[in-house]
């Protein structure tokens, strides 16, 4: 069987080769992907390809979008259960200035936060950022982002409150309706095998 991390730089590849871009490939599979994960997927792209995963995406994507896949990309995130609540609500107060505070959004302040922060701290972030803006992140983010910017910080968001749901969510989906969509199904489970 072939390991997660090589099926994955598989499909990366297949999304960034050719003509055009498959960014939900992008978005699915860089912004629900552990720290350790996206470390062994950059190493089975740079094996399996002899190119580097961040260079193909920065050639291939543009704008808010390009900007976050690499910081997620680039970037180690923090990988301890600490959280600091001090922190969590000076960096939601930061969150908050950075998009529904002002005309425009600073989205380096996004990337920051949401590409460094460990998933425990973040998770407090988020709360934090309900106290300061009466709301959650999410509803910040659909009004604050657009295109597949929009659909990475959603996907990444929901990573970190609950991986788990998140693909169950891609599961259902690919399921209902009518007929299913047994590529999309065969994938989400060989990704989520081990």
């Amino acid at each position: 069987m072939i390991p997660p991390a090589v099926a994955d730089a598989r499909e990366l590849r297949k999304a960034i080769s050719g003509i055009g871009t498959n960014e939900k490939v992008l978005i699915d599979i860089i912004c629900s992907r552990s720290n350790e994960e996206l470390i062994e997927i950059k190493r089975a792209y740079e094996s399996e390809f002899k190119r580097l995963l961040e260079s193909d995406v920065k050639s291939d994507t543009s704008g808010d979008f390009r900007r976050l896949l690499l910081a997620l990309l680039e970037t180690e995130r923090d990988s301890s259960n600490h959280v600091d609540e001090q922190k969590a609500y000076e960096d939601a107060q930061k969150l908050y200035a950075a998009g529904e505070k002002k005309w425009g959004t600073d989205e380096a302040t996004f990337n920051t936060i949401l590409a460094t922060e460990s998933i425990a701290q973040l998770r407090a972030v988020f709360d934090q950022y309900s106290v300061v803006a009466g709301h959650g992140i999410e509803k910040a983010i659909k009004s604050e982002f657009s295109g597949d910017a929009k659909r990475a910080y959603l996907t990444l968001i929901e990573c970190i409150v609950n991986r788990p749901s998140y693909f169950a969510n891609r599961i259902n989906d690919a399921i209902k309706g009518m007929g299913t969509n047994d590529r999309e199904l065969i994938t989400i489970i060989v990704q989520r095998s081990e």
